[in-house]
């Protein structure tokens, strides 16, 4: 089969393809101790990485914990739906900061990556 013949026919198809972890990544997760916390969970690849977190570690009492503010409410749900613990927060808010829970493992997708002209300190907020 060639690569075109098995590439993604939808959006949805591709999202599975980038959610389903290898072997290498299954092992590397399951070797981590504790949860898993992603910051900035919201962007373009951090549901992504979410759902790939989550389906790779096997076991289920390890939570996989998804933080942004989710200006894309079906994103938050969907990911909920997929097993993933999701908390709405500005992580520039300081208060907000304080009330995640404490995770081992942080991965950090924050950013902005649009609308920062003449603002360029928002970009690294």
């Amino acid at each position: 089969m060639s690569a075109i013949d098995s590439a993604p026919t939808s959006e949805d198809s591709l999202e599975a393809r980038l959610a389903a972890p290898d072997e290498e990544t299954v092992a590397a997760l399951e070797q981590l101790d504790g949860d898993i916390v992603i910051l900035g969970a919201g962007g373009k690849m951090g549901p992504t990485v979410a759902r790939m977190a989550r389906r790779a570690l096997h076991d289920r009492t390890r939570r996989v914990i998804a933080v942004s503010r989710f200006s894309d409410a079906a994103a938050a749900a969907q990911l909920e739906t997929d097993g993933v613990e999701v908390i709405r927060a500005d992580l520039a808010d300081p208060r907000a900061v304080a009330l995640l829970p404490f995770a081992p493992n942080v991965v950090w997708m924050a950013g902005q990556k649009f609308g920062t002209t003449g603002d360029p300190v928002g970009t690294w907020t």
